[in-house]
């Protein structure tokens, strides 16, 4: 399935990669020190030029993977880098703390204020943006009455992907940065979730109820 318009897509991609370029930065210095951040970025930057993470893989198949690849290659590269300055363990500390700066700001641009009023509004609201997801396929349900909106990912191609560059250590973090962004006092919906794809589990069932 194409995406059919992915400006919104594109403005929350440039938005997320300044706010998680600054926030990795300030991060790694604070973690590392200005040497070894210096190290780490340059390390980056060389796998980049060589192609990294993904030249062993052939070309983007669709442009769901593209924009896949696009926003799961730095904190790929990331955390390559950082295991050979720190031990494996707070490699994927650094890194897990990276991904929540850039997912919260992608969140934030691409699903933006959503209208607390009426249930069935904002059910319709989500399912418009959930849509925008380039990663992710699935379907929606929502239940008025009981004030509650079932999303059904069936598909995540950060699941697909990671693994196949050797970033499965990456996966737990996109999930958390889900659970961070709904946590929040101004977003008009809580979510719960028991199973994951990132777990081996067949779906994730994501379920939003309404707080308005």
């Amino acid at each position: 399935m194409e995406l059919r318009d992915d400006r919104p897509l594109r403005q929350a991609l440039r938005t997320s990669e300044g706010t998680a370029g600054r926030a990795v930065f300030v991060l790694l210095r604070r973690e590392l020190g200005l040497r070894a951040t210096l190290r780490v970025l340059a390390a980056m930057g060389r796998r980049r030029l060589r192609g990294e993470p993904f030249a062993g893989l052939g070309p983007a198949r669709d442009r769901r993977d593209e924009l896949t690849r696009r926003q799961l290659g730095p904190a790929v590269l990331l955390l390559r880098a950082l295991r050979a300055e720190v031990p494996p363990g707070r490699a994927e500390a650094i890194a897990h703390a990276a991904i929540r700066e850039g997912g919260l700001a992608f969140l934030g641009a691409l699903l933006g204020d959503l209208d607390p009023r009426r249930i069935e509004d904002l059910s319709r609201e989500v399912s418009t943006r959930l849509s925008r997801f380039f990663n992710a396929e699935g379907g929606v349900a929502f239940d008025a009455a009981a004030g509650t909106i079932d999303y059904t990912m069936t598909r995540c191609r950060f699941v697909d992907l990671a693994p196949r560059v050797g970033a499965s250590a990456l996966l737990p973090a996109f999930c958390a940065v889900d659970e961070a962004f709904f946590a929040r006092p101004t977003v008009p919906l809580r979510l719960s979730r028991e199973h994951t794809l990132a777990r081996g589990d067949a779906a994730c069932d994501f379920r939003f109820t309404w707080t308005p």
